[in-house]
């Protein structure tokens, strides 16, 4: 499994687990998911070789973060990237 955990400010949420938990599923679909906290903000990288789909994974990420309670995150910010490339191609916000 491929996993990039990235510096986490905030020290009671778990960014290896957040991590784990997207990954576990993601990795079927050729995504892997690079997570960092930072203030009460967790962001969420998804990058795959082919561009992941917003529709479809941000439901179901939405599904994964509701299962589980953060309570020090107001916002989860998720991006969509392609390997390769150096900016996401897409972005998009969600209040859980």
């Amino acid at each position: 499994m491929n996993q990039s955990v990235l510096r986490e400010s905030t020290p009671s949420i778990d960014v290896r687990s957040i991590s784990l938990m997207l990954d576990r599923s993601l990795q079927a679909r050729g995504i892997t998911a690079k997570v960092a906290i930072f203030d009460s903000c967790c962001y969420i990288l998804l990058i795959s070789h082919q561009l992941p789909n917003p529709g479809i994974v941000m439901d179901w990420v939405q599904k994964q973060l509701q299962e589980c309670s953060f309570s020090a995150i107001d916002r989860f910010k998720i991006y969509g990237r392609q390997v390769g490339r150096k900016l996401p191609l897409w972005q998009q916000e969600l209040a859980i």
